[in-house]
């Protein structure tokens, strides 16, 4: 399992690209229902430095899904050399 913390500083760069390739048509999804209906309830919330963090203008709107999605295009954003795949183990491939 790889670490993502939840700070302005982890979900800011990805919230900024989210809503870009959102914005370009990049983004492409299944049409699943529920990731349309968290995305749209999601509100970039600044903080001082103008960083973004996710949150929902009203408490009974979820926000689950599309959090996941901004925690994954995060973690897609770190250096190269912070990440390992499992398929890149010399053990899986006996030479």
């Amino acid at each position: 399992m790889v670490e993502f913390r939840s700070t302005t500083a982890n979900f800011s760069p990805a919230i900024i690209e989210l809503d870009a390739a959102m914005r370009s048509g990049r983004l492409q999804h299944d049409g699943n229902p529920v990731l349309e209906w968290c995305i749209g309830n999601v509100v970039g919330k600044p903080d001082r430095r103008g960083n973004l963090y996710p949150t929902k203008a009203r408490p009974e709107q979820k926000i689950d899904a599309a959090v996941a999605l901004i925690m994954a295009i995060g973690r897609s954003m770190t250096e190269p050399e912070q990440f390992t795949s499992i398929y890149e183990r010399a053990e899986l491939w006996p030479a």
